[in-house]
């Protein structure tokens, strides 16, 4: 059948035999017979372009009947987790292609298939044809589902995306009326051997068995008919004789591009934008390309502000109500806009994944202040407040982070308290127990570790015998020494006894602790000689059934630690304690801590204990 005869003539005309005027009907009638006239499509192009045209009018049919059942007062809206979700299968040459399609934006698509995906873009045109940019091409498609399948004019060659083909299923391939059957019901029906007669065009024709078999009428003579329609059903003769559809194994011959867009639209702000409208992208890779692209504290406050707004906008109307109530509110105030009650319904339908990236956003607002300093702007206190207000289980931890966050906003910042605590470090040398048991410390404990480097060597003294007597406050502290090794290090030791335990029966513990330059000063020798200088300290303390003392080793500068960082500190640790197996067990170890400063942020701590991991 040609439907659009342009490709089809433009091929005639190549023919010799039109060139050289020998043409005639039988000449036309054998090219027709033999299909030695075509034009071929790639069959990737045709099944992207067919799902794609199947999925956006899928999209479309279910945004419609969501609007039809909120129209009904059907508040009810099951299903609407899968509007953005489509899974189809459809059969080309023998080839079954089998696609899981999300919706990304409203009008561009993710086609997945054997875990290659195809980023594309589909828009509607006036006349009703679709504009789909995939692969680095754009193509017009024009589509019609019919009983046979899915016709498509595809950059305007006609191409038949046919239902998938049953030998068991006789079709009429032409519209018009039964006139009879030309066999009983149940009556045995040879290939080849016509089944019925119809009229059609005012003519009378057969239509012919594809297979033998035994046939069984599925209409009545009189019954009007058109093209796909099913008229009878053959019990096969020989079932081997249905052809065989294999599945699709390989990669779409299709570029992986994304479609092209305008750079606004390919920001990674405007895609978890997207996100929080509830369509799907990867958060993860997104907030990071987002972090990157923060340059100021106004622009990324701005960023981050808009996106958390976006989010407001939407879990204000459901937070603290029930499902039903919202509904029905919202039908009432947008009776004239409906579609916007389904995109309200659609984005909290997807809460966990949107609860996802306003947590990740939440974590980008922690780190402006040692990123970018300054103060917050007014703009994201308001929005974080507004997040922080959220009532609802489901709003738990994102409520919970962006108070935590409104609360460290609250705290003076990093150099102010490190000045506040050093002046009280000056103020109390007279009774430097009285300030570790104060309550005023518990937040500063952390950044005692901070002033171990200042300039004042008093101050770094008191800064480290605070630190120790606040450690262990819990502890009878019966002697303290503070000083400078040989190497200029700050060293400081001492003994304690357990306090809830009688002193006669707790045992005299040994504590000692070294401050060393840089991590780079952890290494086995340097652990070797500061447990000898520990051991030295010793004296002849009791011998007891298990080590009882503590020695802890600090720093005064290092980088930043990520996990990877921290995986490779612990991993040397653990390499350079071993080696010190002699000294630790002379020394009468018990617990080995090491602290790594991470300013203005708290300090790292490691704890390794004798007899575990030995």
């Amino acid at each position: 059948e040609i439907r659009t005869t342009v490709e089809y003539l433009v091929q005639l005309l190549e023919k010799d035999e039109f060139k050289q005027n020998t043409i005639d009907t039988a000449w036309l009638d054998g090219l027709i017979r033999e299909k030695s006239v075509s034009v071929d499509v790639a069959p990737h192009a045709v099944v992207s372009s067919a799902v794609l045209y199947r999925a956006y009018n899928y999209f479309q049919e279910r945004t419609e009947y969501f609007v039809e059942m909120l129209q009904k007062g059907q508040i009810n809206l099951q299903g609407l987790a899968l509007l953005n979700t489509f899974t189809t299968e459809l059969v080309y040459q023998d080839i079954k292609y089998k696609f899981v399609v999300q919706r990304t934006s409203p009008d561009s698509f993710k086609l997945t298939i054997n875990g290659k995906t195809i980023d594309s873009k589909v828009r509607r045109q006036p006349d009703g044809s679709l504009i789909a940019n995939f692969g680095g091409e754009t193509r017009t498609v024009f589509g019609q589902e019919e009983p046979l399948g899915l016709r498509m004019v595809l950059d305007g060659i006609t191409v038949l995306v046919p239902t998938v083909y049953d030998p068991s299923e006789l079709r009429s391939d032409v519209t018009g009326k039964i006139v009879r059957y030309l066999q009983e019901d149940g009556q045995a029906v040879s290939a080849g051997q016509p089944f019925v007669e119809v009229e059609a065009m005012k003519m009378i024709m057969p239509l012919k068995a594809t297979e033998a078999g035994q046939v069984t009428h599925n209409l009545s003579p009189g019954s009007i008919i058109s093209a796909g329609d099913l008229l009878a059903t053959l019990k096969l003769q020989d079932p081997s004789k249905v052809k065989k559809i294999l599945p699709f194994s390989g990669e779409l011959d299709i570029k992986a591009e994304a479609p092209q867009m305008d750079e606004e639209e390919d920001s990674a702000s405007q895609l978890l934008g997207l996100v929080l409208d509830g369509f799907q992208h990867d958060t993860d890779r997104l907030v990071s390309q987002l972090t990157s692209s923060l340059k100021d504290l106004e622009g990324a406050s701005a960023t981050v502000s808009a996106l958390l707004r976006q989010y407001v906008a939407v879990e204000s109307v459901f937070a603290g109500q029930p499902l039903d109530n919202v509904m029905t509110a919202l039908i009432t105030d947008n009776k004239d806009d409906l579609i916007k009650v389904v995109n309200l319904a659609m984005a909290h339908q997807e809460l966990t994944g949107r609860n996802k990236l306003v947590l990740a956003l939440l974590r980008v607002v922690g780190t402006f202040s040692t990123k970018f300093g300054g103060e917050m702007p007014q703009e994201l206190i308001d929005v974080l407040e507004q997040v922080a207000a959220l009532e609802g289980r489901q709003y738990g931890q994102v409520s919970v982070s962006a108070s935590q966050i409104l609360e460290d906003l609250k705290v003076p910042p990093f150099e102010v308290r490190k000045q506040e605590l050093r002046q009280m470090l000056l103020d109390s040398a007279d009774d430097r127990e009285a300030l570790a048991q104060s309550p005023s410390l518990s937040a500063g404990v952390d950044l005692l570790t901070a002033l171990f480097s200042d300039e004042d060597l008093s101050v770094r003294a008191a800064a480290l015998e605070v630190y120790v007597r606040r450690v262990y406050r819990a502890n009878k502290i019966m002697s303290m020494d503070t000083k400078e090794d040989e190497k200029g290090n700050l060293v400081v030791s001492w003994q304690f006894q357990f306090e809830d335990t009688p002193p006669e029966e707790s045992p005299i513990r040994y504590g000692y602790m070294v401050v060393v330059p840089t991590v780079g000063d952890l290494t086995s020798d340097n652990y070797k000689a500061y447990l000898q200088q520990f051991i030295g300290q010793l004296g002849a303390q009791e011998a007891y059934d298990e080590p009882v003392n503590v020695f802890h080793l600090g720093c005064l500068e290092s980088e930043p630690i990520d996990d990877a960082t921290e995986s490779s500190l612990i991993q040397a640790s653990e390499g350079a304690l071993q080696s010190c197996k002699a000294q630790l067990t002379e020394a009468n170890v018990r617990i080995v801590n090491l602290l790594v400063p991470q300013a203005p942020k708290n300090p790292k701590y490691f704890t390794f204990v004798s007899g575990v991991g030995d």
